[in-house]
C-alpha cells in the first residue's frame, strides 16, 4: 500500500481509494476515522464529486487529511497533474480536509459541499457547480469566473476587482458579504449550454489570464 500510495505522484493518473480501514487510523471527536496522504504534490485545481465535504486551507504545506464516519467508508482520491480529484458515493459524506500553496480552479457536482477555511489570497480563480453542489468561497482576488447551475449554490464573501458569472435561474447565489468593482453577468440560458464546453470557454477568456495562473 505504501508503494501504491509513492506512486500517486509519478503516475498523475493513478487512482487511489483511500480507506481508513486499509491505513494505520485512530479514533476522533464523533468514532470519526482519520488518513493523512502528504505524497500528493502540486495540485492548485480541486474537482469533488458524489458525496464528500471538501475543506480547503491556504498553506505552504501541501498535506490531505480524510476523516470518515465507518472505517470501511472509502474515498476516492485521484491526481491529474495539478488538478486532485476527490470523490465517495458513500451514504456519509466524507470530510476531506486540503492543505494548498495555490488554488485556481474548483469544481463540484453531485452533492459535493467546497469550503474555505480563512481568506484565500489569489490573483485569479474559477468556480463551477452543478448538480446539488455547494460551495462557501472566501477569498480576495484580481478577477473571478463563476459558473452556477442547476440546483447548485455559492456563497461568496471577501473582494475582487472583476467578477464574471455564468449563472441559470435555479442555481443560488449569494454576494451580500462579497464586494466586486466590476460584475459581468451573462444572459446566455442553460438550456443548450454544454458545462464542459463553458469551462473550456473559460480557459480562453481573455478577461481571466489563464496563462498567469499556469505559471
Amino acid at each position: 500500500m505504501k508503494t501504491a500510495i509513492k506512486t500517486l505522484v509519478a503516475t498523475t493518473l493513478t487512482a487511489i481509494v483511500l480507506t481508513s480501514s486499509a491505513f494505520t487510523t485512530f479514533a476522533k471527536d464523533g468514532g470519526k476515522n482519520s488518513l493523512n496522504l502528504n505524497t500528493a504534490k502540486g495540485y492548485s485545481m480541486i474537482e469533488a464529486k458524489g458525496n464528500v465535504k471538501v475543506i480547503l486551507v491556504q498553506s505552504e504545506t501541501e498535506n490531505i487529511s480524510v476523516n470518515t464516519i465507518r472505517p470501511e467508508d472509502k474515498v476516492l482520491v485521484q491526481q491529474q497533474g495539478q488538478k486532485l480529484v476527490i470523490s465517495s458515493n458513500e451514504l456519509n459524506p466524507a470530510e476531506v480536509y486540503v492543505y494548498l500553496k495555490d488554488l485556481k480552479r474548483i469544481m463540484a457536482s453531485g452533492r459535493a459541499s467546497v469550503e474555505t477555511d480563512g481568506n484565500f489570497k489569489l490573483s485569479a480563480l474559477q468556480v463551477f457547480l452543478s448538480d446539488e453542489a455547494e460551495a462557501a468561497v472566501n477569498t480576495k482576488t484580481e478577477s473571478i469566473y463563476t459558473v452556477i447551475k442547476d440546483n447548485s449554490h455559492l456563497n461568496l464573501t471577501g473582494s475582487t476587482n472583476e467578477h464574471i458569472l455564468l449563472k441559470d435561474a435555479t442555481a443560488k447565489l449569494n454576494t451580500s458579504r462579497f464586494a466586486a468593482l466590476k460584475t459581468q453577468n451573462s444572459n446566455q440560458t442553460f438550456a443548450a449550454v454544454d458545462f464542459n464546453a463553458q469551462f473550456e470557454e473559460s480557459l480562453a477568456s481573455t478577461t481571466f489570464v489563464e496563462k498567469n495562473l499556469s505559471k
